[in-house]
């Protein structure tokens, strides 16, 4: 025979219940809520951190650009410097061209200035590049490290509700805080 189980029995269930119920509500909820926020974080400190690094392939990318041309500038100067030079030893040598010669000479001096400052200008923004490139990686790799706390962050949370420790998920909010931190400093 089953054994019948008294009404007070089922009433202090009911009571039970009743009190886990309204204790559920927001308290039962905050750990996966918080989890739910720092996912979140995560997913934009994660959309930053693959910014900055296309930002810092696209820097390094432009100054190699005006690396070349600045090459191209300074091969060009020196062509004219060379050609300046072949009209300088013709006109040294006298004749009937001598004044074309001294002209010629005189046309690939003036164009040896502006090429040399084109030059040295393509350099600078080749400098500026690289200085961007390397503040968009010094930024990825920041954005890097906060992403992998808040990452943390969410594990610390999930154990938290398996292990059911509040401490645990104590830790997390500072993991996410400190990951948060790390984010907002700003580059050198």
């Amino acid at each position: 025979m089953t054994e019948i189980t008294p009404a007070h029995e089922h009433l202090e269930h009911a009571e039970h219940a009743e009190h886990a119920a309204h204790e559920g509500g927001l308290r039962a909820a905050i750990v996966p809520l918080s989890i739910a926020v720092m996912a979140v974080a995560a997913g934009v400190l994660g959309i930053l951190e693959g910014t900055a690094s296309a930002d810092a392939i696209i820097a390094r990318g432009d100054a190699a650009i005006h690396r070349n041309e600045a090459t191209d500038l300074w091969s060009e100067f020196q062509a004219e410097s060379l050609k300046k030079h072949i009209y300088g030893i013709a006109a040294g040598q006298g004749g009937a061209n001598a004044d074309s010669f001294k002209a010629q000479a005189a046309k690939y001096a003036a164009q040896e200035k502006d090429l040399s400052e084109k030059a040295k200008a393509k350099e600078k923004e080749t400098e500026d590049q690289i200085a961007l490139s390397e503040k968009a990686m010094e930024k990825h790799h920041r954005l890097s490290y906060a992403t992998g706390t808040v990452q943390l962050a969410i594990a610390l949370a999930s154990i938290s509700i398996v292990v059911r420790r509040r401490w645990l998920w104590y830790v997390s909010l500072v993991c996410l805080v400190a990951g948060v931190g790390i984010a907002a400093v700003p580059a050198t």
